[in-house]
């Protein structure tokens, strides 16, 4: 009875070993394809917003941050790369990702790409969400106070955020989320799913 019994217990954990390596190939996978659509979409919003340099985007915008930053109220125009509309993207230079934003929300557009969750730029309310894969917003819990974030539109005006505050909320602090406190919200699950990565960001003025 006893042997029958480890081996059963046996066998149930080299299932659990096989069912949790199974979840970590697909995370994996999930977040590389995620990653490769980012790179691709970004480089084609990069060629309409700057059409005559997409080689060299990050020296372009240092050269033209002083005018990018004349224009305090950018639009929320789109732009349709693989079927899907984007209002532009995201540069987080301290994690090395340039990121797509969506124009809508839903579950299966977070498959793909970090996503405009409610607000605006023009409004100084934006909050942008986005999975935890490590290609999107999985190491955003690694900010620093005074950290860049920026966003450019498909009009190519660029805005400016310093992260002001990481912090941590429940799943049902929406409120709070959307309070419009701070000029832009990113946010992500924990791994856990049980709590919001929230990172809180305002303009540079």
């Amino acid at each position: 009875m006893k042997k029958r019994l480890a081996k059963v217990m046996i066998a149930s954990g080299i299932v659990c070993v096989l069912a949790a390596l199974s979840l970590f190939i697909y995370n994996k996978l999930v977040s590389y394809h995620a990653g490769k659509f980012a790179e691709e979409v970004v480089a084609e919003l990069k060629k309409v917003c700057y059409p005559e340099n997409t080689d060299d985007q990050s020296q372009l915008s240092d050269n033209n941050a002083e005018a990018d930053n004349n224009v305090s109220k950018p639009g929320m125009d789109t732009l349709t790369v693989k079927e899907y509309d984007f209002i532009g993207y995201l540069s987080i230079p301290a994690l090395r990702l340039e990121l797509p934003v969506m124009a809508e929300w839903s579950y299966d557009n977070l498959e793909l790409s970090p996503c405009c969750y409610s607000g605006s730029p023009e409004n100084d309310d934006f909050v942008i969400a986005a999975h935890n894969y490590s290609s999107h917003f999985g190491f955003i819990s690694n900010l620093k106070v005074g950290d860049k974030v920026t966003f450019t539109d498909v009009n190519a005006h660029r805005i400016d955020y310093r992260v002001e505050l990481i912090d941590t909320l429940s799943p049902g602090d929406i409120k709070d989320m959307t309070s419009g406190e701070y000029d832009l919200t990113l946010f992500t699950c924990t791994y856990s799913g049980q709590a919001r990565v929230t990172v809180r960001c305002n303009r540079e003025r």
